[in-house]
């Protein structure tokens, strides 16, 4: 059977290794705290990157809205300029037409008159004479007060063209700019 003196000694022994033990949780429960406070601090720098990403994502999101509405915009005026072109195309086939049929008509009245004018100053040699009198004060008439030209036969009609859209101010648009890190004190790795 064990003695007093060795009771006492293993009870000695005990409550020693109890105040190593206290001591220990102690440090352990400080070291606890400080990793809990930078977890904390983790917790925020991550929230706050999540907030400056959301961030990041609406101002990508109006810049998308912009070019959409310019794209919009370049559609109409594309539009506006293929309907400019198809009407310059389909009066450029218009006067085509019309100069080759005008060519022949004037070839062919060219040479008729030309005959005539033959025919008759031949027979009529004193109405030649008239008629060149004639033609020769007309010309010193035209020289003096010309005539007025008659308005062109093509009244060019515009295409209507789109409105540019109403864009928001450009301070809407300016780049997303993260917060600088903190530099704060890491806890125990």
């Amino acid at each position: 059977m064990p003695t007093i003196n060795e009771v006492w000694e293993q009870a000695v022994q005990i409550n020693a290794n109890l105040a190593t033990l206290h001591n220990d949780m102690v440090a352990i429960r400080q070291r606890a705290d400080a990793t809990n406070a930078w977890l904390q601090d983790v917790r925020g720098l991550v929230a706050a990157g999540l907030d400056s990403l959301a961030d990041g994502v609406v101002a990508l999101q109006a810049r998308q809205d912009l070019a959409n509405k310019l794209l919009a915009f370049l559609l109409q005026l594309t539009e506006t300029e293929i309907c400019n072109l198809e009407k310059i195309s389909a009066n450029t086939c218009r006067s085509l037409n019309e100069a080759v049929r005008q060519t022949a008509l004037q070839e062919s009245s060219t040479s008729s008159l030309a005959d005539l004018a033959r025919m008759f100053a031949s027979a009529h040699a004193d109405a030649a004479l008239e008629l060149a009198r004639t033609k020769e004060q007309e010309a010193r008439m035209e020289a003096c007060c010309p005539e007025k030209p008659p308005a062109p036969p093509c009244d060019y009609e515009r295409c209507p063209s789109p409105k540019l859209p109403k864009l928001e101010s450009p301070e809407k648009y300016r780049g997303f700019e993260p917060p600088p890190p903190h530099d704060r004190e890491r806890g125990p790795n």
